[in-house]
């Protein structure tokens, strides 16, 4: 288990580096060997840590392309890790899945998802297009919540580290409300916060320009 989080909007450097420690300090539980933040031009992406394949740092978070054009946070494990490193006939610096996927996904792009066969959720920043990709595994075993409120995009592991951003408000959802009294449960996209979702299992997201888009990719 790891945990990720993300910032992107027209934000003073200073008050998103705040912000920033303080998500990533809620979801430290989530990942005790290595935690890191990488804040560039209004967009901050952090990382927790839990070290289960390649234990070297090389393989820390947040985890750029040796172009430096995209820079990956990611959660999960790819079960066909070995086959797909055969599919990209490509030479990997780590053993990580980490590396594996920001390969697969600067090779096939947004088709890379059809290639994988684990438990994820990661989020992918082109800064040369300005584009954020972000998707959750096929049946949503790992978590993604994200709030897009006053043209600004907040992305968690966990619902709990949006309590501190300070321009989410804080207003239930009672249609989720009265899901969770009947149900016990509040099902996707919804949360108790009404600027609060979750990505859908088998969905995945772009952020560019100031727009949202969520698109399916799998049934």
């Amino acid at each position: 288990m790891c945990g990720i989080f993300g910032i992107i909007g027209d934000i003073d450097k200073g008050e998103l580096t705040r912000l920033s420690e303080i998500m990533i300090q809620s979801i430290l539980h989530r990942g005790p060997d290595n935690q890191d933040v990488d804040v560039i031009e209004g967009v901050a992406l952090g990382h927790t840590r839990l070290s289960i394949r390649d234990l070297h740092d090389r393989s820390n978070q947040p985890f750029y392309s040796k172009d430096r054009r995209y820079c990956i946070v990611y959660n999960g494990e790819i079960y066909n890790a070995k086959a797909l490193k055969s599919s990209l006939s490509m030479v990997l610096d780590t053993t990580s899945d980490t590396e594996l996927v920001l390969k697969a996904f600067e090779k096939w792009g947004k088709e890379c998802l059809q290639y994988f066969n684990g438990m994820f959720s990661f989020a992918v920043y082109d800064f040369v297009e300005n584009e954020l990709f972000a998707v959750r595994d096929r049946f949503g075993i790992k978590p993604f919540y994200y709030s897009f409120y006053d043209d600004k995009f907040v992305f968690s592991s966990e619902f709990n580290a949006f309590k501190h951003i300070p321009w989410i408000p804080k207003k239930i959802d009672k249609q989720a409300l009265y899901s969770y009294l009947a149900f016990n449960y509040i099902s996707s996209p919804k949360t108790i916060n009404k600027h609060i979702c979750k990505l859908d299992p088998g969905h995945y997201l772009t952020v560019k320009n100031g727009k949202l888009s969520i698109k399916k990719y799998w049934t």
